[in-house]
């Protein structure tokens, strides 16, 4: 029983199964036949279609059982996608059933298709062809027979292939495909290229008459018109194809491009054009109001395409024209409302390119089919368009004759008027023939030369003017007439009536006639004589002027405000290193710092509001090398008639009066304490001295066991201290007595070095770099080691105040030769010992650095500096005639270079 149940169902499965198949097969898709007597088969109904929403499946993806049954029937001839970006994949069957071999050919009817793959498969599922195309590879890099795209299919009879192919396109997207023989192609597209023929031809012979009549009446809206039938042919043309196909096979980015620029082209001159010709600015001012916006939006969105989203700005482009489109048929009711005849003509030629250019827009965003009539709207309703609104151009043909005979008759007015102003003008007017013989030439002419008017007509130009100008006269107007340019300013002297000399100045033009031949001058000729007199004082005023301000031993600026340069002089462009031109291509804002510009414009802020504020002040200038000016500003601020301001700032560069006026304070400074400083200690010296034997006498008196021995040492201990420390002060106040000698510094280097290294600590490091062949130098060796001890305490104890154990700590001594010029400190010159001691300690800022020479100021800990190292070197080196750099910055280290001048060795002297 259970097997026969079991075999029951099994029965009534396969009948199930049996039953579906055959449903489906009823409804599966047709395959296409391919015989020799048809001409053109449409396979839309033959077509599945497979939509690839990522866009990344492959060929192989698409055979397998996965996607294979995804694929859906199509119910349109030509399924319309709208404006979209996603990859499609299509399939149908071909059945080959021709005796003959020829070819038949597949083609996509939609010319505009970005990318499309081609695929041929046999029964067995074996690639037979395959073909990549689309409008973004150039025509030359494949096998193409006319605009649209084809593909060539090749069968034997009674076998049946599978055709796969994948479309993706950055616009619209219909697939319309058929499969024709080449006979009825070769016959469809010369019958597309006579049509479009007809068609371009309508389109240019509308733009060349309108050329025409723009060149003649010079209305704007005939050529406003002329670009925008240019335009709508071109986007036509583009868009069957036919562009890329014969103007740019391999620009295949410009063709994609191309149809944004023509359709924003042509709405774009079109709106201009409907809004000169119907007047909107006097008869719709409210439109006229929004046209502006749209032009903009045009242009943005013609951009937008190019240049950021491309399907995006086409859909946006496309809305536009359909907003352009509503809104001109809204003004063209108004105006047929008002009974202006021009909206006849208007409203008949924009309602049959409204309907063509709708049709064409409703088919790419996929609202209704296509078929052919639809799909060629544009060149069916162009150029009915074109002929209507150029009988509506005709029209104003008329007008402007009317215009004319009224033109005409304000001319004759405006004639008698110029004849008026002519007759008495101060200036000579005149007229001569090819003959060089006046015409014409009116009364002012006796004001000058005496001669009436009537004397002169006839008789030579040239007989009023000097022999000594008349080769000058006569050269010039030959090439004027050969080069067609006018004489302008040509300058003459001639006699006038009382016998004074008179300059003239001669603008004249050549004058020719239909024929191109040359037929006389007109011309006026100007008394300047006064003019030149104004001119040559003005030139010796501004030349004296020059002088002075060139020679200025201050920097000059002019300009319109404090912060822009209109002039400066040569001793300004020295003081910052800039060239004049380079200033006046800038603001002052080139050579100030930000806080010195904040205090320039607050300073002229406050005097245009009338406080008193000084007009010297100090500022600093930035050099171009990098270098700082300190400079003194004077400014003047003047008002000219019409308001603006002149500001005129006199510039003085005061940098090296304030280092010397520093220098000077400093000496002052240090030679008073030097004077106090020294004789307090020969007093002291003097007490030090009777401490000194008492103690000595104390000592040698008492066991050394005794409690009062150490006490007296340790008198006798700090006696010395304070003695080593009054030398110190006599260096320092320049009163110690010393003993000069011609000094090898390498040599006094090279004893120095045990002593250099017992005074640093383990951990530090002591490089020295010494030139081979040093001059010598005239010195007290025992000052120069004190000067070198103390800068190798101040670098030991810099590099110990530096926490991070990581960072070396060295120490490093060069001696080398220099020649300093006049602009070195203390201006010192010629051959010069440098010898630098530099560490890699914490370094200084630049407010320590004005202070380290000052006497007893010290950084270090109290109790661990006396604050006269330093005092002591400067001091040393005063006296010496030598001097002292330093340079450092915090967490750099310090360089501390010491320049002592070069002697020649004497006899008189041993050398150290």
């Amino acid at each position: 029983m259970q097997r026969k149940l079991k075999i029951s169902f099994n029965g009534s499965l396969f009948i199930i199964i049996s039953i579906f198949l055959s449903i489906l097969r009823l409804f599966a898709v047709e395959p296409v036949v391919i015989t020799d007597s048809q001409k053109e088969t449409l396979i839309g109904l033959n077509l599945e279609i497979l939509k690839d929403e990522k866009g990344d499946l492959t060929l192989e993806d698409v055979l397998t059982d996965q996607y294979n049954d995804k694929f859906q029937p199509v119910k349109e001839t030509a399924p319309i996608y709208g404006f979209t970006n996603t990859v499609y994949w299509g399939r149908f069957k071909v059945i080959f059933n021709k005796k003959t071999h020829n070819p038949s050919l597949l083609r996509f009817n939609f010319a505009n298709l970005n990318y499309v793959d081609f695929y041929q498969l046999n029964v067995q599922g074996e690639l037979i062809k395959s073909v990549k195309t689309g409008n973004m590879l150039p025509i030359s890099s494949r096998d193409q027979l006319a605009p649209k795209i084809i593909f060539i299919l090749n069968g034997s009879e009674e076998e049946e292939n599978i055709i796969y192919f994948r479309v993706k396109n950055e616009a619209s997207m219909t697939l319309s495909l058929s499969i024709i023989s080449v006979s009825e192609f070769m016959k469809e597209t010369r019958i597309s290229e006579i049509l479009l023929g007809i068609f371009m031809g309508i389109m240019l012979l509308i733009v060349g008459y309108n050329f025409f009549l723009f060149y003649s009446l010079k209305d704007f809206s005939y050529i406003f018109f002329s670009i925008s039938v240019f335009s709508l042919a071109g986007y036509a043309f583009i868009l069957k194809g036919f562009a890329y196909f014969y103007l740019w096979p391999d620009m295949p980015y410009w063709n994609q491009i191309s149809i944004p620029i023509s359709i924003s082209f042509a709405e774009f001159f079109f709106l201009l054009f409907i809004s000169e010709f119907l007047m909107f600015k006097n008869r719709l001012p409210n439109i006229n109001k929004i046209s502006p916006a749209l032009l903009v939006l045009i242009f943005l969105s013609m951009l937008g395409a190019i240049f950021i989203d491309y399907l995006f700005f086409i859909i946006v482009i496309n809305l536009l024209v359909v907003l352009i489109f509503l809104l001109l048929l809204v003004a063209g009711i108004i105006l047929w409302y008002k009974n202006y005849y021009r909206s006849f003509y208007f409203q008949s030629s924009l309602f049959v390119l409204f309907i063509g250019v709708m049709m064409t827009i409703l088919v790419r965003f996929g609202f209704i089919p296509s078929n052919i009539i639809i799909e060629n709207g544009i060149i069916i309703s162009s150029p009915l368009f074109v002929i209507l609104m150029s009988l509506a151009l005709a029209d104003r043909v008329e007008f402007y004759s009317q215009a004319k005979e009224i033109a005409n008759k304000a001319l004759n007015e405006n004639e008698q008027r110029l004849r008026a102003l002519v007759e008495t003008s101060n200036d000579i007017i005149w007229e001569t023939n090819k003959n060089r013989e006046f015409i014409y030439i009116n009364p002012r002419v006796k004001d000058i030369f005496g001669f009436e008017p009537e004397e002169l007509v006839g008789k030579d130009a040239f007989s009023i003017v000097k022999p000594a100008y008349v080769d000058k006269i006569s050269t010039v107007m030959r090439e004027s007439i050969i080069s067609h340019q006018p004489i302008i300013g040509l300058e003459y002297i001639v006699s006038g009536i009382d016998g004074k000399k008179v300059i003239l100045e001669k603008n004249a033009t050549p004058v020719y006639d239909e024929n191109g031949k040359y037929s006389g001058f007109k011309g006026i000729d100007r008394d300047i004589t006064e003019r030149r007199k104004y001119e040559e004082a003005l030139k010796e005023s501004e030349e004296r002027f020059r002088s002075i301000v060139e020679n200025s031993p201050v920097g000059i600026v002019i300009g319109a405000t404090p912060f822009t340069f209109k002039y400066v002089n040569s001793r300004f462009a020295k003081m910052t290193g800039y060239s004049e031109g380079e200033l006046l291509s800038h603001d002052i804002s080139l050579v100030l710092e930000k806080n010195t510009m904040d205090l320039v414009v607050d300073r002229f802020k406050r005097r245009l509001q009338g406080e008193d504020v000084p007009s010297i002040y100090e500022i600093e200038f930035k050099h171009k090398d990098g270098s700082k000016r300190l400079t003194e500003m004077r400014v003047s601020v003047g008002r000219k008639v019409d308001g603006s301001l002149t500001i005129i700032s006199q510039i003085m560069d005061i940098t090296d009066y304030k280092r010397l006026q520093h220098q000077l304070i400093q000496s002052q400074k240090m030679e008073a304490i030097g004077t106090l400083a020294g004789g307090i200690a020969h007093d002291f010296n003097n007490l030090l001295t009777v401490i000194k034997g008492y103690s000595d006498i104390c000592l040698m008196q008492i066991d050394e066991n005794d409690d009062s021995f150490k006490e007296l040492s340790a008198i006798r201990s700090a006696s010395e201290k304070a003695e080593s420390l009054t030398k110190q002060i006599l260096a320092f106040s320049r009163k110690q007595i010393f003993q000069l000698q011609i000094v090898d510094i390498n040599n006094l280097l090279t004893e120095l070095e045990s002593v250099t290294r017992r005074l640093v600590s383990g951990t530090i490091e002591i490089e020295m770099i010494m030139a081979s062949d040093l001059p010598a130098i005239k010195a007290d060796p025992v000052q120069i080691e004190q000067v070198l001890i103390n800068l190798i305490v101040n670098a030991r104890d810099a590099l110990n105040n530096v926490t991070d154990e990581g960072s070396p700590k060295l120490i490093t001594i060069e001696t080398g030769e220099v020649i300093l010029d006049n602009s070195f400190l203390g201006n010192r010159t010629g051959k010069h010992v440098v010898i630098s001691v530099s560490d890699t300690g914490s370094g200084m800022t630049k407010e320590i650095q004005d202070k380290i020479y000052d006497p007893f100021y010290t950084t270090k800990e109290t109790g661990k500096g006396t604050g006269l190292g330093l005092a002591t070197v400067y001091g040393i080196l005063q006296q010496n005639d030598a001097s002292i750099q330093v340079f450092s910055e915090p967490g750099k280290g310090t360089i501390f270079k010491i320049y002592w001048p070069v002697v020649k060795i004497d006899t008189g002297f041993q050398t150290l």
